[in-house]
């Protein structure tokens, strides 16, 4: 039972604190990005740029899914556009992003990071993992094995949001239940004291 306790307790602060859960979680990729871009180039300001553009916005990945995603999938895009080589940093911000908007951001922004994910996961499958010299077959391999990927962790964050979205609306539904209850049975309680509350969803709400 204590430990039951202890979860809800946790369950409910980090649904009240969103933010600062994500900062906190946020931290140790963001400081991973960096130092990763400075291992393959510490000479390139863009690349620690690149990494800080990947890595920061993910503080803000469900507060505002859509802004976040949105930067990440430019530095993504930037990335694979003008930077030759894969930095070890993009590894963990790209695939936490199209999570994040898949789970958390409207259809069609989510819609939209499944396509971005998928052309850019693609892209840099044939660019950066390829070997130079590798067969056309071979590239399209890795291509698509990167794409899968992507699309993978888009579906797995698509399916987390879609329960989100019905234990939101379960909740609300026995929300609006309890009220329509509690407002029947203390009217009820004016014509007789007595008169038991209704049970609603399996609890039973006590009259105020």
């Amino acid at each position: 039972m204590q430990t039951t306790s202890l979860v809800e307790r946790w369950n409910r602060w980090s649904r009240a604190h969103v933010g600062t859960v994500d900062a906190v979680l946020a931290g140790p990729i963001v400081l991973f990005a960096v130092a990763a871009a400075l291992a393959v180039d510490e000479s390139s300001p863009a690349v620690v740029v690149v990494a800080l553009a990947l890595s920061v916005p993910l503080v803000w990945r469900r507060v505002y899914p859509v802004a976040a995603g949105g930067i990440v999938a430019v530095a993504s895009y930037a990335h694979l556009a003008f930077l030759p080589e894969l930095g070890p940093g993009t590894a963990i911000p790209v695939p936490v992003a199209v999570y994040s908007l898949a789970a958390y951001a409207p259809r069609w922004a989510a819609n939209a990071a499944l396509v971005a994910a998928v052309v850019g996961g693609a892209g840099a499958g044939a660019r950066y993992l390829s070997p130079p010299g590798s067969r056309p077959l071979d590239v399209a391999v890795m291509a698509v094995l990167v794409a899968v990927f992507l699309g993978g962790i888009w579906a797995f964050g698509r399916v987390r949001g879609l329960r989100l979205r019905e234990v939101a609306d379960r909740s609300g539904v026995q929300v609006r239940t309890r009220s329509s209850s509690g407002f029947r049975c203390r009217a009820g309680g004016r014509r007789a004291a007595t008169s038991p509350c209704p049970t609603v969803s399996a609890q039973t709400w006590l009259c105020f």
